[in-house]
């Protein structure tokens, strides 16, 4: 009988421990993946606009789609297709704000510092060609954007408008007419969480089903369990754009968030201000404590996919991202 116990000891413990044992945790395995990256905000200031249907025939050649965008829809300066738009940007490079904040962007992404951002992005699209080997690898084009994108994904390419990352610190983001909780996320440390978050929505959005409640807490917690997958070492803090402290107070009070969550009045809701108080940036998540951080539903569907993996942890990670809203709700075990 003794020894009956003990094995019945051993099995729970062994239990318990492969419950706590991240799924993810994986060794990526090969050669890292080699990303493309170029200086939009440096050949645009170093061309000579004087000369608009050479300069653009120039950065057409090296930026493709990229430079109608930019001129139309991005700074909407013009039409994209149209050579002497490009020859307007002179009073975009030259108006003082933005000559400003290009300064800084200057003194922020130092060679050493696009460098060491080059290094932790081909890790993380390493770790995405690994789950998705099939895939394309985007390349990446760095540009001032006058504060109007700050991350644009395309088919084949992400764009980053440095501007939206220099630092909350920095004199021109103190003069945005932005709600501080925005400029706090304005700090070069969540441009790389930014970037992986922003593709992992693009690799996922065909896959999205339903208007409710729950089905949108599953969707972006997907979103965030992916971007987990991508950025392994990388604090959960930073992937949710937050404050030091909120992943703290979401954990202490998981229990307490899935009770304003857990009807059916509200969890299958398909208004959508119902819905987007839960998943939209803001100082706090509506319906909560005014020291909860915005986004706390996305924060428990993302608790949903982790708990969801730790009960399954013979599945892939893509087959973890398949599965339906209710069969993930009913892994969910909310800390008390």
């Amino acid at each position: 009988m003794k020894a009956y116990y003990l094995l019945f000891a051993a099995v729970l413990l062994l239990l318990l421990q492969s419950c706590d044992k991240n799924p993810l945790a994986t060794k990526l395995p090969g050669e890292k993946v080699l990303l493309k990256l170029y200086r939009f905000d440096e050949d645009l200031r170093s061309a000579d606009l004087s000369q608009s249907g050479f300069a653009y025939q120039n950065l057409y050649q090296k930026y493709g789609d990229f430079l109608p965008l930019f001129l139309e829809s991005i700074v909407r300066i013009g039409p994209g297709n149209d050579s002497l738009s490009l020859s307007m940007c002179s009073d975009f490079l030259n108006d003082p704000y933005i000559a400003e904040t290009d300064r800084v962007i200057q003194e922020v992404y130092t060679t050493e510092k696009m460098n060491d951002l080059k290094e932790s992005l081909e890790t993380s699209f390493s770790y995405y060609a690994y789950y998705f080997p099939d895939s394309l690898i985007p390349s990446l084009i760095f540009y001032n954007s006058g504060y109007n994108f700050g991350i644009y994904s395309m088919d084949s390419t992400i764009a980053i408008g440095l501007d939206w990352f220099i630092g909350r610190d920095k004199e021109p983001i103190q003069q945005l007419p932005f709600p501080e909780y925005r400029k706090y996320k304005m700090d070069p440390e969540y441009l790389e969480a930014n970037v992986v978050k922003d593709w992992c929505n693009r690799v996922l959005y065909q896959d999205m089903a339903g208007n409710n409640l729950l089905e949108n807490l599953i969707y972006y917690g997907k979103i965030m369990y992916l971007l987990e997958a991508l950025t392994p070492g990388m604090e959960d803090s930073t992937r949710m754009n937050w404050k030091s402290g909120s992943v703290e107070w979401c954990e202490s009070n998981e229990f307490s968030i899935w009770k304003e969550l857990a009807n059916q009045e509200i969890l299958y809701n398909t208004d959508p201000f119902a819905v987007q108080k839960w998943i939209i940036d803001g100082p706090f998540t509506a319906g909560l404590p005014q020291e909860s951080p915005a986004m706390a539903g996305v924060w428990t569907g993302w608790q949903m996919l982790r708990d969801h993996h730790r009960r399954f942890p013979e599945q892939s990670l893509l087959q973890v991202l398949e599965a339906g809203a209710e069969e993930i709700l009913k892994s969910y075990n909310p800390k008390k």
